[in-house]
């Protein structure tokens, strides 16, 4: 980054700075047309009040005294308001900007842990485990305590081997990768229905060859882990007994839908707590954000829960 840039940087970060907790939600022009109609409307209420003129010269006075009224105030536009609408918005592109990067590095680093796991902790445990075997046949049959001590080790290898890999899938699974989005869900609600067998799942999925090339990797990888959030919240928080789980197609548009009979929550609330302890929504609402889509959240306390998502498919 040149210097200008970075002087153009500071810049904007001192008006931003200047903002502080002010956030302007009005465009500039149209903050100027409303300055012009109010300004003119008071004028012609004062002048109503006052009766200071006929009805006949009321609009020409009223116009004059707004035009000029208009012109005194045009600076408070162009040198205040204009530039502090402009150091926002260009605050708020870095800090999408920053939530891209951040999500981008945040898969390729799970990519890199997984390819970690595969490669050398996993191929670790698995000479470990030969090793063991081997070990067992090397010993002698008589002694007992020994054998029970190797069979025990042996099972808790494998068992670890096997963590390893739900642990390795869960961060970056590789159905995904090899069969693509609907095999990857399929797989991710088989396990879910294994691991919580007190939530009862129902899903509906779109046909794969429906779906064959017409959604990027990218989107793939959103819907996946839009998926794999929102069970996560069910079962930490929703105390769900039912969940259904849709992946449609229509109108040119993949809809996911994913509906739990939950305690819910009050969505504007949660929106705007400052206090917030996790980001799951947070982050979900981003990744879609930055395929041009669509996240919405209906809820209600004690009206359980619907998260829907809609992405633009590929043209085919």
């Amino acid at each position: 980054m040149n210097e200008v840039a970075l002087n153009q940087q500071d810049h904007s970060s001192q008006n931003t700075d200047k903002i502080g907790t002010l956030r302007l939600s009005v465009p500039p022009k149209m903050m100027l047309l409303i300055m012009a109609v109010a300004i003119f409307t008071a004028e012609a209420l004062v002048m109503v009040m006052l009766g200071m003129l006929d009805l006949e010269e009321y609009w020409v006075e009223t116009l004059l005294d707004s035009t000029s009224l208009l012109l005194i105030l045009t600076p408070v536009y162009l040198f205040f308001y204009r530039p502090f609408w402009v150091a926002q918005k260009q605050h708020e592109k870095q800090i999408q900007y920053l939530s891209q990067q951040l999500l981008k590095s945040a898969e390729e680093e799970r990519k890199r842990i997984t390819s970690e796991l595969h490669d050398h902790s996993g191929q670790a445990l698995t000479a470990l485990q030969f090793g063991l075997q081997t070990l067992k046949r090397c010993m002698s049959k008589e002694d007992g305590d020994c054998n029970r001590l190797t069979d025990n080790l042996i099972e808790q290898t494998s068992q670890l081997s096997d963590d390893l890999r739900s642990f390795a899938s869960r961060l970056r699974p590789e159905t995904l990768d090899q069969l693509g989005l609907v095999s990857a869900l399929e797989v991710e609600f088989k396990d879910f229905s294994s691991t919580y067998r007190h939530i009862e799942l129902e899903h509906r999925l779109v046909r794969k060859e429906d779906l064959a090339g017409r959604l990027s990797g990218a989107k793939e990888l959103a819907i996946y882990r839009v998926c794999q959030e929102a069970l996560t919240n069910i079962v930490k928080y929703a105390e769900a007994r039912q969940v259904k789980i849709e992946l449609q197609l229509a109108d040119q548009k993949i809809i996911l839908q994913v509906e739990d009979d939950g305690v819910g929550f009050d969505v504007n609330k949660y929106w705007f707590n400052k206090r917030v302890g996790g980001i799951g929504l947070l982050g979900m609402r981003e990744r879609i954000s930055q395929l041009k889509g669509r996240f919405t959240i209906d809820s209600a306390p004690g009206e359980g829960t619907l998260l829907t998502v809609e992405l633009p498919l590929a043209k085919e």
